[in-house]
C-alpha cells in the first residue's frame, strides 16, 4: 500500500504541474479584438472563443450573451458567420443601420 500511494501521489503530481504548464488546454481563448456594432443606444457585440481545436461566436444584445454558431475544427466558420450577422447589421434603412467597427481599431 505504500508504494501505491508514493506512486499515486507521484502520478497526481504531474497531472498537476502539466496543468498549470499548459493552461490554454483547459481553458477557452478568447480571438484578439471583438466586433463592436452601435445604432444610437443600441449595441451589439460579436466575438470568437477558440475552443478544442475549433471555435464558438458569441454575441451580446440586450445585455445577455448567446452562443450563436460553433465548429469543431478550424474558425473558417465562425469568421464567416460574423461576417454575415455584421451585413445584416448594417443593412441600411429598413435594415438596422448599425455602424461596426473592431474594438481594437482607433476611432
Amino acid at each position: 500500500m505504500g508504494i501505491r500511494f508514493l506512486v499515486s501521489t507521484v502520478i497526481l503530481f504531474f497531472v498537476g504541474v502539466s496543468a498549470l504548464a499548459a493552461p490554454e488546454a483547459a481553458e477557452e481563448k478568447k480571438n484578439e479584438g471583438e466586433v463592436v456594432c452601435t445604432h444610437q443606444e443600441d449595441q451589439r457585440k460579436l466575438w470568437i472563443v477558440n475552443e478544442g481545436g475549433g471555435c464558438k461566436v458569441h454575441y451580446l444584445k440586450g445585455g445577455n450573451i448567446s452562443v450563436i454558431g460553433s465548429q469543431k475544427s478550424g474558425t473558417d466558420f465562425c469568421e464567416r458567420l460574423i461576417e454575415k450577422v455584421k451585413t445584416k447589421l448594417v443593412a441600411p434603412p429598413p435594415g438596422p443601420n448599425f455602424e461596426c467597427k473592431l474594438s481594437n481599431e482607433n476611432k
